[in-house]
């Protein structure tokens, strides 16, 4: 499950829309990936598993210095160039162009998304209570 919270969305003029935030309560860290893994059950050693994570993070790397990309169930990595280029006969410029790695979301991370159950979380305000100035609340002097 999901929460999320609706506040105001400052990004438009209308002050009767509001944007959602989630409110993420698990993150897991690779030694946790590999702990769930092994407490689902598994024929394979944490040892095992970390060989295979190991070896799986350097192919993916060495693939992609090398610009190629890669198509997996969980995801697929890509790439883009950012920056304008001043003419057809321009080239990639360090200062001017930056090469990013994108990385998308493949079937299975696609098929979760649609299964996430999602829990509007209300976040309570004192009634009544006013915010002060910026300038206050940082001792500042007014301006």
């Amino acid at each position: 499950m999901l929460e999320y919270s609706l506040h105001e969305n400052l990004l438009t003029e209308r002050t009767d829309d509001f944007a959602a935030q989630p409110h993420v309560k698990n993150s897991y860290k690779r030694d946790q990936l590999i702990e769930l893994m092994l407490q689902r059950g598994t024929l394979v050693t944490k040892t095992d598993i970390i060989a295979v994570l190991n070896n799986l993070e350097e192919t993916v790397d060495y693939i992609v210095r090398n610009g190629g990309t890669v198509t997996m169930p969980l995801f697929d990595t890509g790439f883009s160039i950012g920056g304008v280029f001043d003419s057809a006969m321009d080239s990639f410029d360090p200062a001017r162009h930056k090469l990013h790695v994108t990385i998308r979301k493949s079937a299975v991370l696609r098929a979760a998304e649609k299964e996430v159950k999602l829990t509007k979380k209300i976040e309570e305000r004192p009634v009544g209570k006013v915010c002060p100035p910026p300038f206050k609340s940082w001792g500042l002097p007014d301006q």
